[in-house]
């Protein structure tokens, strides 16, 4: 997958929830909605689309996401930790 397709399906999702949350007056428009990456080991793409992915939601979307990561921990070094603090 391309860091473009990840973008472009975080903004539509974001465009989404948005249009949902005016509708559906029972849910809290400031409430944070979250992003799951797994499947695979999403580590393995660590620097190619995890790093800028998480910059791109944290410029562009303030507030709005949690990102959680399910991996088996086998990828993760001290750089990657220290990132994801």
């Amino acid at each position: 997958m391309s860091f473009k397709i990840l973008q472009d399906s975080i903004d539509y999702l974001y465009n989404n929830l948005i249009y949902h949350k005016t509708i559906l007056q029972d849910i809290d428009i400031n409430q944070k909605s979250y992003i799951r990456l797994s499947g695979g080991e999403p580590l393995l793409e660590f620097s190619n689309l995890i790093v800028p992915l998480i910059n791109y939601i944290e410029n562009k979307y303030e507030n709005i996401f949690d990102i959680t990561i399910a991996t088996n921990g086998t990828l993760l070094t001290e750089e990657i930790c220290i990132f994801l603090s």
